[in-house]
């Protein structure tokens, strides 16, 4: 495991961020997108990616205490290590094998769309959540809030979340959870405190194939 030199119990983590499927950004601008063409970038802009760094990134800027955990690994890991501490993001990595994803934005300035490219990412190793434990249990105190957030690894089960859950409930913190799919049918199964659906997502969950708006609120409830 590899973390910043700070050490993990010298500041109270108030809010902890998990990111089991973090990410590198990089968004460039072109004039026009051809095909063949060798088409001219604008210059790069990376930054570190995934659910849970973007909860941290919005509660720095708000003065909120927190810590990110999340995997890097691989020669594009040390490039994750070193966007989070430009960004002053406080952070815990839990390594793995295989490199850390990258996904790519390009903005075409001729038509002002915008294209997503997100690239493959080897399988997880199952271990991370062991490690994700470990660094849990020795944070002291306690955090009073766990935010576990975005998609699992390719190879990741899907009850990951839920397993997650039962980590913070014998913490005694609250559990907030920002997925889709079974991952978060999955984390519902555990004591959640909070979770953030989609209208897409809502609705697959009550069973229906859209919601209206003024359903939301009972929907909720269920």
């Amino acid at each position: 495991m590899a973390e910043k030199t700070e050490t993990l119990a010298k500041r109270r983590p108030m809010v902890v961020n998990i990111k089991l499927n973090s990410s590198i950004k990089s968004s460039v601008a072109v004039e026009a997108l051809l095909p063949d063409a060798k088409l001219r970038c604008a210059t790069v802009v990376d930054e570190p990616g995934g659910g849970g760094i973007n909860v941290s990134r919005a509660l720095n800027r708000l003065g909120s205490d927190n810590l990110a955990i999340c995997t890097a690994g691989g020669y594009t890991g040390p490039v994750l290590r070193d966007l989070l501490d430009r960004q002053e993001i406080r952070y815990h990595l839990l390594e793995t094998s295989a490199a850390t994803r990258q996904n790519l934005t390009v903005f075409d300035n001729a038509t002002e769309n915008q294209y997503r490219f997100i690239l493959p990412y080897d399988d997880a190793e199952p271990m991370a959540l062991d490690g994700l434990q470990s660094t849990l249990e020795a944070l002291d105190p306690a955090p009073s809030f766990i935010v576990a957030s975005g998609s699992l690894p390719q190879g990741m089960d899907s009850d990951a979340y839920c397993r997650i859950g039962t980590m913070a409930k014998n913490l005694g913190a609250r559990y907030v959870v920002d997925t889709t799919g079974k991952p978060l049918e999955a984390a519902l199964e555990s004591s959640v405190y909070l979770v953030k659906p989609n209208l897409a997502e809502l609705s697959s969950l009550v069973g229906k194939n859209e919601l209206e708006v003024d359903a939301v609120a009972e929907a909720s409830l269920q």
